[in-house]
């Protein structure tokens, strides 16, 4: 379970409000980080279970689970970041779509790098292999 703070709320005594718990997890949280779809912020969640959360941030500074990869990688991922900001991609039909790209790293040895998109396709763009074996 992840949860949320409000760190802007906080008084002279430096609480912290907390906001949500997020459920989706089944162990660990390794890592999160954040990046940009269009206008809207979304969080990206990995950890030992092999899932890849994607979180949206709502007006109400709430988030609403987006979509998720089980089993993303074969072993722990241990990290995640954003690769690219702002990334637009061309559609068959000749039009351009708003894609945010990021990266994942895990314990078995590769990264992958994804691609998703605002209805919430997500696409793996590549697969790295970052040590012989």
């Amino acid at each position: 379970v992840l949860s949320v703070w409000d760190n802007a709320s906080s008084g002279d005594d430096g609480r912290l409000q907390l906001i949500q718990y997020l459920s989706g997890h089944r162990s660990t949280v390794t890592m999160t980080c954040m990046t940009w779809l269009g206008t809207t912020r979304i969080m990206l969640s990995v950890g030992k279970d092999r899932t890849l959360f994607l979180w949206r941030l709502r007006p109400n500074r709430s988030f609403e689970l987006f979509t998720s990869l089980p089993k993303a990688h074969s072993r722990v991922i241990w990290a995640c970041a954003p690769v690219f900001l702002h990334s637009r991609v061309l559609k068959v039909d000749g039009t351009s779509q708003e894609m945010a790209v990021f990266v994942t790293v895990s314990r078995d040895c590769s990264g992958h790098i994804y691609g998703v998109t605002e209805e919430g396709a997500v696409r793996v763009r590549e697969d790295m292999r970052l040590k012989d074996r």
